[in-house]
């Protein structure tokens, strides 16, 4: 209590002491024998009274302060009274008496004396105060904004501001004598020079360009929301309500830039506050027409109905499209006509403002405030600044809830395309606000569905106008489309846009223009008679997920806007097969039909002479409805509600339409055509992500798609190559073929469904004639799959069968498909020389181990000590039992492997002599892996010899299932180098005319090399 007796006994002191120099200087304005220095020393006592008065009223509690408010703020109320009307006449007419020092001082103590009233009206917050002391308070404050904008005002103007925010908040919520007092007609002219005052600040610094204060006018604006949400009252402020709207349009035209040579820009003085001028719009129109106020001017049928009719849906529709190209006429007249309309300062106190809001005022008021909103709004959805967004969709939010019945329809519209737009904001402090606003206004029923399914039909309809046109708009256009659907629910979207043949067709032709790919030039050069080999480049599988952004897409230049344009198509797709009263067949067919319609247009053309598939036409219209097609079929199969049956035999029709199509005959070094395949095959990597892995292994999607997927695992196009990597690697994974310990799943996708794969290669290899494509097939499955292992041994017979058409009988019968099929033994001869590679590593590092222990070859009556066995077991990575079984299986794959090779070494050897540069050069080429793989086997065997014997002599003689004596004699390198010998010495040499070539020539070189290195080049120097 003490202490409190010593704050109020500051409070008392201070407040007599300024009420003291506040009489004492109004006495010296009386007397004209006071000098200039007598002057001067009571301004000074004034503002140090003040300055005291202030720092009680700061530390004081707010109880105390309370108590002693009015012997507080009057005195102080005095002073700030006494200041500004001196400032207005020294700064309205100079002279001596009042020199820039004597006005300089002036303005600090005013300054002061409005610190002193802010700090007590912030003690205030929330208690009652007198109405004759809030009058006073508020008079005061808006006597202080009339000083001439002169000299140092901006100081002076912004603690008004402040202060006058601080009696605004210090009455909020308040329900006493001192806010309803605001809203009659008596202090209706102090209340409209306020706000034309504030209004004239914002206008005022913004002309002034970069002399402007950004910070003043965000203030003036900010400080004008204040009072208007103070007063608080429809009547109060309806007479206002057109200049207000005039003022902040102005505003707002300033600061967003879509009138040239108006406002500073981006970076200047109009630029700022626009967001507090959205607010203070946002209030005075949910204040003077709310929808309540007026419910039997307004129809509440044109916003609360949902079922229009026809012609009165078709007016509305044209009245929506045509008010777009009117709003800037419409801007230029609102401009002129509510310059008349504007407060004057000077004649206020003349008019009359008590307002009769009825049917009459309301048709003339509404019409312009919503011409002011149609064109000033919208531009603010793309604005830099996300707190100006935010305001916007703030605004756009409160007159959808407020506003819409009285503002009317293009308006309701118009706010609702801002809010979706805004509701995909880059910046989440700004998305995710508005969807919270979208959601509750779609609880509270304030989102009209006939205002949707209107923007949802004319946003597809110029969809792909506005992506030709500007991609900035675009993106906002997009956004808007995507919100507005997922908001409108599948079922509701299957009425409105799959009712009829014609609305499917146009949505379809719609989404097909949208997806326009770049014409390419392929540049390759092709070599006719020059033998050169597939790329040997790897596969490589991206983690992307499918379906993936497709590449040459003309009018994405941004990959965030093809993804909601995806979005929007997968939306589509599961609307296809929503339930629906209205339409119960599901409207997937016949979407699925158009899209395909393309590629069996297509398909069923002469490639050979159609000048648009030589162009590249056809391709690139073909992929765009591709594209659109696995997208919606992802949306489809993504929904939590489906029929598994349908979507079952849907996704099969599909799947026979891309995988039976003659675009996988196309050449793919085309760009045109490897785009068309790229989209082909993530669409089959759809179906299969999609559906799942039963129908992965237990449906015949395998039999359908993995062999074609293979096929071009093989292509020389990396396009194609990595996309079917990654196909095949998201079936693998999703059809659980992949394991942990698997390097690639694909391997194990190959070997598990290894029959039907075999069985294809098979095929190919009997009819060469058919299936050109072979080689890279075999190089695809041998050498990309890492399932070469397993796929060696199984194709064994496949490879030994085939190698009977080219002997020497049925050689000839052949001849036209040598070079395919030296391709095809070439890719499986390098197969080999890697399977081989492996197990002679593995061999080495066993009988290093071995021969740590035993270092010479034991001989067949040699028994090892257990000692020595204990010391050998420390050493093996498995156990002696386990070491010998992987010896004799690794022996056993070996002596398979040199079987094979040495067939095929008999058989292609005569090649070498074949009059034709190619087969001799593929010959060749084959020949020397043949003979690297032999070379690698004997000495794997010979490794596998000596471990087997070890072991043998510690498990007995039985042991063994073969003979050791022999075990690599079939692999020996020399004899066959005895035999291969007078076939290399032919292709080198001209006889029977063979002309020497240089490609043939340089294989049969390094096939002699070959030769050489596995045979320890004895031979060689022999025969040399």
């Amino acid at each position: 209590m003490e202490v409190e007796h010593d704050y109020d006994r500051a409070l008392i002191d201070g407040s007599r002491h300024v009420m003291i120099a506040a009489s004492m200087e109004s006495s010296s304005t009386t007397s004209t024998a006071s000098s200039s220095v007598s002057k001067e020393a009571l301004e000074e006592n004034t503002r140090e009274a003040v300055e005291r008065l202030r720092d009680s009223v700061r530390a004081a509690p707010i109880d105390v302060v309370r108590a002693r408010f009015i012997a507080c703020i009057v005195p102080t109320l005095d002073v700030l009274r006494l200041r500004y009307q001196a400032l207005n006449v020294a700064l309205g007419k100079p002279h001596e008496d009042a020199p820039p020092k004597v006005v300089a001082r002036r303005r600090v103590t005013a300054e002061r004396a409005l610190e002193t009233t802010r700090a007590a009206l912030e003690k205030m917050m929330g208690d009652s105060i007198e109405e004759d002391v809030s009058v006073r308070i508020f008079s005061a404050l808006v006597g202080a904004l009339s000083l001439p904008r002169i000299g140092a005002y901006e100081s002076v103007c912004e603690e008004v501001l402040l202060t006058l925010r601080a009696f605004c908040a210090s009455a909020r919520g308040a329900e006493d004598s001192s806010t309803t007092a605001f809203q009659s007609e008596r202090l209706a002219p102090m209340v409209g020079f306020t706000i034309s005052t504030l209004l004239a600040i914002s206008h005022e610094e913004a002309s002034a360009g970069a002399l402007g204060s950004k910070s003043l006018r965000s203030s003036a604006l900010l400080t004008l929301e204040r009072v208007i949400h103070f007063i608080g009252d429809a009547d109060a402020l309806a007479f206002f309500l057109p200049g207000v709207v005039s003022g902040l349009t102005k505003v707002l035209v300033a600061g967003s830039g879509i009138r040239a040579n108006e406002g500073a820009g981006p970076g200047g003085t109009a630029s700022d506050g626009v967001e507090y001028a959205l607010i203070s719009l946002s209030s005075i129109l949910t204040l003077v027409l709310n929808d309540n106020l007026y419910e039997s001017h307004v129809s509440g049928g044109e916003n609360k109905t949902n079922k229009a009719d026809t012609l009165q849906d078709a007016l509305k529709e044209i009245v929506s499209r045509s008010s777009r190209e009117d709003d800037e006429m419409s801007l230029q007249k609102l401009q002129t006509s509510v310059l008349n309309d504007q407060m004057s300062t000077k004649d206020i106190s003349e008019r009359s403002f008590n307002v009769k809001r009825d049917g009459e005022w309301l048709r003339n008021t509404a019409p312009r405030v919503e011409t002011a909103l149609l064109a000033t709004i919208p531009p603010f959805v793309s604005s830099a600044r996300s707190s100006v967004r935010l305001a916007a969709a703030k605004l756009a939010g409160q007159v959808l809830q407020h506003c819409s019945d009285v503002l009317g329809l293009k308006v309701r519209r118009k706010m609702l395309e801002c809010l979706l737009t805004l509701s995909g904001d880059s910046w989440t402090q700004v998305s995710m606000p508005v969807l919270e606003d979208l959601r509750s206004l779609d609880k509270l029923g304030c989102i009209n569905t006939d205002d949707l399914e209107i923007l949802i039909k004319d946003d597809l309809s110029t969809l792909a106008d506005v992506l030709r046109q500007d991609s900035a708009a675009a993106a906002g256009h997009l956004q808007r489309l995507c919100t507005a659907l997922e908001f409108t629910g599948p079922s509701r979207l299957k009425e409105i846009l799959f009712i009829s043949p014609s609305s499917r067709q146009s949505l379809c032709l719609n989404v097909v223009q949208c997806l326009v790919l770049t014409s390419h030039v392929s540049l390759k050069e092709r070599a006719a008679k020059a033998v050169h080999l597939i790329d040997l480049g790897d596969a490589s599988a991206s983690t992307d997920t499918l379906p993936r952004e497709p590449p040459r897409l003309q009018y994405f230049p941004e990959s965030s806007m093809y993804t909601k344009f995806a979005t929007i198509l997968r939306i589509l797709g599961q609307a296809t097969i929503a339930e629906s009263d209205v339409l119960v067949e599901p409207q997937l067919v016949p979407i699925a039909q158009f899209f395909l319609g393309a590629l069996r247009d297509g398909s069923e053309a002469d490639h050979t002479g159609d000048a648009l598939v030589m162009a590249g036409a056809w391709q690139r219209n073909a992929t765009a409805h591709v594209i659109a097609l696995n997208e919606i079929i992802h949306g489809v199969l993504i929904a939590n509600h489906i029929d598994r049956k349908y979507l079952t035999q849907m996704c099969g029709l599909i799947l026979e339409e891309y995988v039976c199509s003659e675009v996988w005959e196309l050449d793919a070094l085309n760009p045109d055509n490897a785009s068309l395949l790229r989209a082909i095959m993530e669409g089959l990597g759809v179906i299969g992500q999609g559906l799942g892995t039963d129908y992965i292994r237990t449906s015949s999607f395998l039999t359908s798609a993995l062999c074609p997927l293979l096929d071009r695992l093989g292509e020389n196009s990396a396009e194609v190559r990595d996309t079917a990597a990654l196909v095949l690697t998201s079936i693998a994974i999703r059809g659980e073929y992949a394991s942990a310990a698997d390097d690639s799943p694909i391997g194990r996708l190959v070997v598990e469904n290894g029959d039907y794969v075999v069985d294809m290669l098979s095929r190919h290899i009997r009819h060469l004639d058919q299936h050109p494509r072979t080689s890279q097939l075999f190089a695809a499955v041998l050498r990309r799959t890492n399932a070469a292992r397993s796929m060696v041994r199984l194709l064994a017979e496949p490879i030994r069968s085939a190698l009977r058409t080219l002997s020497i009988t049925s050689r000839n019968r052949y001849q036209d498909h040598s070079r395919n099929f030296l391709l095809v033994t070439r890719e499986y001869c390098r197969a080999i020389v890697g399977e081989v590679e492996s197990i002679c590593t593995k061999s080495k590092s066993v009988v290093g181990a071995v021969q740590k222990y035993h270092p010479e070859e034991p001989d067949s009556d040699d028994e090892l000590t257990e000692i020595f066995v204990d010391e050998l077991s420390s050493s093996l990575s498995e156990d002696i039992e386990g070491t010998r079984t992987n010896c004799i299986s690794r022996a056993r794959l070996l002596q398979s492997m040199v079987v094979s090779s040495l067939e095929i070494l008999e058989t292609i050897g005569g090649l070498l002599e074949s009059p034709d540069a190619g087969v001799r050069s593929l010959a060749a080429r084959s020949c020397a892996l043949v003979m690297q793989s032999l070379g690698k086997a004997e000495s794997a065997l010979k490794d596998e010899k000596y471990t087997l014997k070890v072991l043998q002599s510690y498990n007995g003689l039985d042991s063994i299932p073969f003979d050791l004596t022999s075990l690599h004699k079939e692999a020996r390198v020399l004899p066959h180098v005895h035999d291969m010998w007078p076939h290399v010495v032919s292709s080198l040499s001209d006889k029977n005319r063979i002309s020497i070539q240089p490609e043939p020539f340089e294989a049969t070189l390094q096939l002699l090399t070959t030769m050489a290195i596995v045979s320890g080049g004895g031979v060689i120097s022999k025969n040399k």
